[in-house]
């Protein structure tokens, strides 16, 4: 897989992350300049158009009127022409160009709404963050791939694969705030005055001088944040939630439930992804495969009511190839075979 096949999933996991949000409007200057940006235009309208067919939209739950008057806000708000009654009699005329014009329609209004949505967390970090007079950098590191970079304060990030880190160019308000989607390790530069906070969509994680480890990708039930040295404070569920951790103790909040536990794994497993490594405790085939195409440069395709539900533990060592990754997984389930076809990793019962 190419680190453009990279990037697709990686804007995808921005839009699935944040398409069901609640964001204002403070922020229509920078998704302008966003959607206006030819960065890759492809992967925009690809990752776009499979949300729209991921999005339930009936004319059940929207008549007539309320989609005419939505599109208009649409295209005052991204500046495009709007078709005029004529062009739109014209692709009613059967059902194939209706259903075109319908889809058409509706694939603009999702994207309208993922656009916004994904600038309103920018402007969330830029107007609620202490980083007004600084401007926003982001670091992104593709499928198979991690990445270190030192911040503008001294802290140290190491970035997982498919993950992003949003960040200004220099800390120059009340805090240090950056904003995470993936997983990262933190050894962040102590500096008592100016607290260094680590956002999620779902956790907020607080530290002054120590080194700690979040995990958020957008398609895992749960975000994790592992304390290794120091002490962090961890606010979930809305900040109605605050937990003190120790060393060696994670927080682990489950977004599905809005509850969360406190537990002392083994440090050694939360850290495996720095060293290379593939840790599997406890996961059921669907999540292992999502692991996997993080860590490896291949799809995976399977039948989700013909892999089951069990869960198993593996451990991989570091730069395990893909195809002794696959036979220990046929191996120990006992029923499955798999193909490998280019970039395609084809999992089906034997």
């Amino acid at each position: 897989m190419t680190e453009t096949n990279g990037t697709h999933k990686y804007i995808n996991s921005i839009m699935r992350l944040f398409a069901h949000g609640d964001f204002g409007s403070s922020a229509t200057n920078h998704f302008h300049k966003w959607l206006a940006d030819d960065a890759h235009r492809e992967e925009k309208d690809e990752a776009m158009e499979q949300l729209w067919d991921e999005t339930a939209f009936t004319s059940a739950n929207i008549n007539q009127k309320q989609t005419d008057d939505a599109y208009a806000r649409l295209c005052a708000n991204v500046g495009i022409s709007r078709p005029n009654n004529e062009t739109v009699s014209l692709l009613a005329d059967t059902d194939r160009r209706r259903i075109k014009a319908v889809r058409w329609l509706r694939f603009w209004q999702s994207a309208a709404a993922v656009f916004v949505i994904v600038i309103g967390m920018l402007g969330y970090m830029l107007y609620n963050a202490d980083t007004q007079g600084s401007d926003l950098l982001q670091s992104h590191t593709p499928v198979a791939q991690t990445r270190q970079m030192v911040l503008p304060d001294g802290t140290v990030v190491k970035l997982n694969s498919c993950s992003a880190l949003l960040y200004p160019n220099r800390f120059d308000g009340h805090t240090r705030s950056v904003y995470l989607m993936g997983e990262a390790s933190f050894k962040v530069a102590h500096d008592k005055k100016h607290p260094f906070i680590v956002k999620t969509n779902d956790m907020q994680v607080t530290a002054l001088g120590t080194e700690f480890n979040v995990s958020a990708y957008p398609d895992d039930r749960k975000v994790e944040s592992t304390l290794i040295e120091g002490s962090v404070k961890v606010d979930c569920n809305d900040m109605h939630n605050s937990v003190i951790l120790k060393p060696g103790q994670m927080m682990a909040y489950n977004r599905d439930t809005h509850k969360y536990e406190v537990m002392t794994p083994n440090i050694a497993d939360i850290t495996a992804w720095q060293r290379g490594e593939v840790v599997l405790k406890e996961k059921t085939l669907a999540q292992i495969f999502s692991i996997l195409e993080r860590k490896y440069p291949y799809s995976f395709h399977y039948s989700m009511h013909r892999i089951g539900n069990d869960r198993y533990t593996l451990h991989f060592p570091d730069n395990a190839p893909i195809k002794d990754v696959m036979d220990v997984i046929v191996r120990v389930t006992g029923k499955h075979a798999y193909r490998i076809d280019g970039d395609n990793c084809y999992f089906y019962n034997k």
